[in-house]
């Protein structure tokens, strides 16, 4: 799947989890960091303190090797 093509609220399974994520945004490559999507998962609120409102960076190249299923 290309990072690219996700559009915000896309829902995505990616491969060996059970947890689905929903897209919110990509942030592009700012010079030497490179880009990065942020995705939520309700599974994860709270799992780091109260304030954890479950969201999940990953990278483009994490996005290009796993199967991301809609």
């Amino acid at each position: 799947m290309k990072p690219t093509t996700l559009k915000p609220g896309d829902r995505v399974t990616m491969e060996g989890t059970r947890h689905p994520l929903i897209f919110n945004k990509r942030i592009p490559r700012q010079g030497n960091r490179p880009a990065i999507n942020l995705f939520h998962c309700k599974e994860f609120i709270g799992l780091n303190g109260p304030d954890d409102d479950g969201a999940v960076e990953v990278s483009d190249a994490v996005i290009r090797r796993c199967s991301m299923t809609p």
